[in-house]
């Protein structure tokens, strides 16, 4: 259908019906992505830099649903359950540091995964409040004894306060990684490089190579759900555990070592005033900049030259 409009037209429809409204002519239309590649609207070939989190074996990869093979969707109702499931929350309680003494909750997406932990974690603490540390300013850490969860992203340099203050005040530690693939940081875990063990991890659809996709693993079997999820297809559980099972033999090493090739090349644009600054470890990585308008002008000057980039800040890209 889209070939039937010409990109003017679909730029129209996006601002007309899109959920933003503003979206404007520079959103990138994609026609189809293969591997690292996107091809636009226009014919254009793009190296996708900006999906790693979400998308880290690339498009199209083989053990992706559709591929000669794979498992149907399928559905779990109640009273039901798929070996393909119980295969999946085997081995993500297996991976997890710390024993296999924990709990395994699958969702349909990420963020029905951190609704289900926050939950989860105020119902055991009898505290409903809950803290999220990104909404924190400054470089310390101050909640309330009324609140009974932390929620935090694994790259803030503040998790270990976090979890200092949890551990304290008998709240739980949410441990947000919906928004990156397993192993993209050269750990299973990316929060295993704070030293910090949370009580409940949370992932998303880079879990199953970006299907839509969610689980919840609790840092021990006494956090449990009142009951089970419809969530998790047998066809995302198979594909996370191929994913695993190519982290387990050497792409998660490989990770860490061109991710450090990566960020050495990086520190560059650091090093010559281009940007102020190479955040974060592994594959996840981002350039800080002086202004929002540098890392705009950045990102454009890529995109001409074929390398999509993805804004995760105001002044940051990656």
């Amino acid at each position: 259908m889209s070939e039937q409009l010409s990109l003017h037209e679909l730029h129209q429809w996006l601002q007309r019906y899109g959920p933003v409204g503003q979206a404007g002519d520079k959103t990138v239309m994609v026609r189809k992505a293969d591997g690292v590649w996107l091809e636009t609207q226009e014919g254009k070939r793009l190296l996708d830099f900006s999906a790693g989190g979400l998308i880290p074996m690339g498009y199209s990869y083989p053990c992706l649903p559709g591929a000669p093979g794979q498992p149907e969707q399928g559905w779990v109702g109640p009273g039901t359950e798929r070996a393909e499931r119980v295969f999946l929350m085997h081995k993500l309680a297996e991976i997890v540091p710390g024993g296999m003494n924990r709990r395994v909750l699958l969702c349909d997406s990420g963020r029905e995964a951190l609704a289900r932990a926050v939950v989860l974690a105020t119902n055991a603490s009898g505290r409903k409040k809950v803290a999220y540390l990104a909404e924190v300013p400054g470089d310390g850490v101050s909640f309330g004894s009324d609140v009974g969860a932390v929620v935090v992203h694994p790259f803030d340099s503040r998790v270990g306060q976090a979890a200092e203050f949890c551990r304290k005040n008998d709240a739980l530690l949410i441990d947000d990684e919906t928004m990156m693939a397993p192993g993209m940081s050269g750990k299973m875990f990316a929060i295993e490089w704070a030293g910090v063990r949370p009580d409940v991890y949370v992932l998303g659809r880079g879990l199953a190579m970006g299907l839509a996709f969610g689980a919840c693993v609790t840092g021990s079997s006494a956090l449990r759900w009142d009951r089970n999820s419809t969530g998790g297809s047998p066809a995302g559980c198979a594909v996370a555990l191929e994913f695993i099972e190519l982290l387990e033999s050497g792409f998660l090493k490989k990770a860490s070592i061109m991710g450090a090739y990566l960020q050495d090349r990086l520190a560059g644009f650091a090093g010559s005033g281009i940007a102020e600054q190479v955040l974060g470890i592994g594959f996840v990585l981002s350039l800080r900049f002086g202004s929002a308008g540098m890392a705009a002008g950045f990102a454009a000057g890529c995109q001409d030259r074929g390398l999509l980039l993805s804004s995760v800040g105001k002044r940051t890209v990656g």
